[in-house]
């Protein structure tokens, strides 16, 4: 067709009734003698060619659920959550629609338990806000407590609908109305938990006991006693739309007071010998009111990671005073790494592995002194010796003390022996007597003293302590009796006569 133009030109193509495929489209300039019906290239005519994509068939609405729950988000939540029971329980979404515009959104409600569709759900939504956004109201008032329902969502333009949107919703309707429903705190909430197993050993404790946390902490029941542990009950929650959380409550212990225990040794590795196997991934866990209201937690995962004793020199050389020998290696964490002599088993030195599952070691000149030459060294965790791969035999890292360092070690030694003879030299000063010689005239002088007796004090004792006679009482205060010195006592006076009597 013929479009009148100039140097600039445009043209509007209406294409709504066209059927849907690809067009090509050709466009060139023509006068009054050239290219005038058909382009031809030899003579002189310039076409473009433009080929495009006509779709007329309607574009179904685009949907999308946000949120079911209470009005003000208080409660309630996205696919898999718990809706309180409430006679206005809201369903929020957004429906679009490219090619026109929405003309309702429909919602069926399902009982799981049975497969029944409920026939008092949410009428459709007609009344859509400019964006698209959406609202209908839903009474859950009456629906069974812990029940699961389906929420399936579509939109219809007219001509098409949508895709479907299913959700499933837990049901919280308790006896107590006025219960409230147990509360999860994420604060300090660990989201994956690295537990490592010893993969050589054959001891049952080759996961160090896996990991253990109190859900205590995380749980609360707003109007119980306070004390979480005996107002709730702890689970491992069962998603029945998947398959790989069925036994995850089998794997995983909880006491009644709340403490959470992963092991895999308990339970897990009697059904795979493949330690990356124990990991358990998205792990739910609720907590549940005597009223059976329960809150979930965030998804938790164990991580379950292979280790083997390793064991590496960081350094080369031999040990100076100054330069220790660096040892470095893996193993499962909390265990006890011993370096011993290869022969005679002394220890030299032991540390224990860190969380992370590393540990390092230094061997010192002074842990290996009285050791002449090289010496071979070995390294033990759990009871399992250390071996290189492919070996078998013990693995053995030869260790030697700097000769240097040893003469060092020597002037040590000639050191503290002086100092213990200065140490004996002083106190031979305060218990050694030295004796005055006296001189030549002193020893023929007259006039010398009475030599000092040197047991003059013990004698000086005795003599205090010997008992003085006691004194015989005159002879007139016992008339007829004499005081008798040898034997110490009274006797009969033989000269003694009786006074006469008056």
């Amino acid at each position: 067709f013929f479009q009148q133009g100039s140097t600039s030109w445009s043209y509007e193509w209406l294409v709504s009734e066209l059927p849907t495929g690809d067009y090509t489209i050709k466009v060139w300039a023509a006068d009054s003698d050239f290219c005038i019906e058909e382009p031809v290239v030899e003579d002189g005519c310039v076409v473009e060619t433009r080929t495009i994509t006509i779709n007329n068939d309607n574009i179904p609405p685009n949907l999308q659920l946000s949120w079911i729950g209470a009005e003000d988000q208080s409660t309630g939540g996205i696919d898999g959550d718990t809706i309180r029971a409430s006679k206005e329980t809201k369903i929020f979404g957004v429906a679009r629609d490219i090619g026109g515009f929405v003309t309702r959104v429909e919602i069926e409600i399902t009982d799981l338990a049975n497969g029944l569709v409920l026939n008092d759900g949410p009428l459709p939504v007609t009344n859509l806000a400019q964006d698209g956004s959406w609202v209908a109201n839903w009474d859950t008032s009456k629906l069974i407590h812990d029940s699961v329902y389906s929420v399936a969502v579509r939109a219809y333009d007219g001509d098409d609908y949508s895709d479907t949107i299913t959700w499933r919703m837990t049901i919280n309707n308790p006896l107590d109305a006025d219960n409230i429903d147990p509360v999860f705190n994420e604060t300090g909430w660990v989201g994956t938990w690295t537990i490592f197993c010893d993969e050589q050993s054959t001891n049952f404790d080759r996961c160090g006991g896996g990991v253990s946390f109190d859900l205590a902490e995380f749980f609360e029941d707003p109007d119980g006693t306070g004390v979480p542990g005996n107002d709730l009950e702890f689970y491992v929650y069962d998603d029945e739309a998947t398959i790989e959380d069925d036994f995850y409550g089998d794997f995983i212990t909880i006491t009644p007071l709340g403490v959470l225990t992963y092991d895999p040794m308990t339970y897990m590795a009697q059904t795979t010998s493949s330690i990356p196997d124990w990991s358990l991934n998205g792990v739910v866990l609720y907590a549940q009111d005597d009223q059976e209201s329960k809150a979930y937690s965030l998804k938790v995962n164990f991580l379950v990671r292979a280790v083997s004793f390793s064991v590496e020199r960081a350094d080369s050389g031999p040990i100076t005073v100054d330069d220790p020998a660096e040892f470095q290696g893996e193993g499962l964490p909390g265990s006890l790494v011993i370096a011993r002599y290869a022969d005679g088993n002394a220890k030299l030195n032991s540390t224990r592995v860190l969380a992370d599952g590393s540990w390092s070691m230094q061997i010192t000149a002074n842990q290996m002194v009285g050791s002449d030459g090289s010496k071979d060294v070995i390294f033990e965790m759990d009871g399992q010796v250390y071996s290189f791969a492919g070996e078998t035999g013990d693995a053995t890292f030869s260790l030697s003390v700097s000769s240097g360092d040893e003469g060092g070690f020597n002037m040590v030694i000639v050191l503290i022996v002086l100092g213990v003879i200065a140490l004996l030299a002083a106190g031979a000063f305060f218990f050694i007597e030295f004796e005055e010689v006296p001189d030549e005239d002193d020893l023929t002088s007259d006039d010398t003293e009475p030599e000092e007796d040197p047991y003059a004090w013990a004698k000086a004792r005795e003599a205090a302590a010997a008992p003085e006679p006691t004194p015989a009482p005159a002879a007139s205060q016992h008339p007829g009796w004499l005081w008798d010195q040898a034997s110490n006592q009274w006797v009969p006076d033989p000269d003694y006569q009786q006074p006469p009597q008056q």
